[in-house]
């Protein structure tokens, strides 16, 4: 018999995206709410590497310790003629968007794949890093381990 997978880890090759709010519209007397796009397009890629690396294997059980790392594209202000500039080699990601915005989008993008709902995950543990370069892509890790 096959002893059940503990965990799952994968790499989302794309720059994070936050989770934008819901967006509100009234057509016709009906109002709905809606994802924006760009959310929903990343939403969307999480879930896919997510399925490629749980490879078939039905979502995970019980409690769950999730860990995201968010490498972020570094504003081109950081950059001189040979690389990154000595004053940002060190900078760190405070501005906005929120790491918290980021953790829900990876979330919401592997809810019902990884794991049944996100309301299993009782421990996390989140960052958000510039990258060391133009040879450093922007990505997203994850890692899902049962406790």
């Amino acid at each position: 018999m096959k002893a059940k997978p503990t965990g799952y880890g994968f790499t989302v090759d794309t720059a994070p995206i936050a989770k934008a709010r819901a967006r509100v519209v009234t057509k016709g007397g009906v109002t709905r709410a809606y994802t924006p796009q760009k959310t929903a397009t990343f939403e969307q890629l999480v879930g896919i590497r997510a399925r490629e690396a749980m490879r078939g294997q039905p979502p995970l059980d019980g409690a769950l310790y999730i860990m995201i790392q968010c490498y972020l594209p570094r504003p081109k202000a950081h950059y001189g003629k040979a690389g990154i500039k000595p004053q940002f080699v060190n900078a760190e990601p405070i501005g906005r968007p929120d790491l918290d915005n980021y953790c829900k989008a990876v979330l919401d993008g592997i809810n019902g794949v990884v794991f049944k709902d996100d309301s299993q995950v009782i421990s996390q543990t989140s960052h958000k890093f510039y990258v060391n370069g133009l040879d450093d892509p922007a990505r997203v890790e994850v890692e899902v381990k049962t406790l």
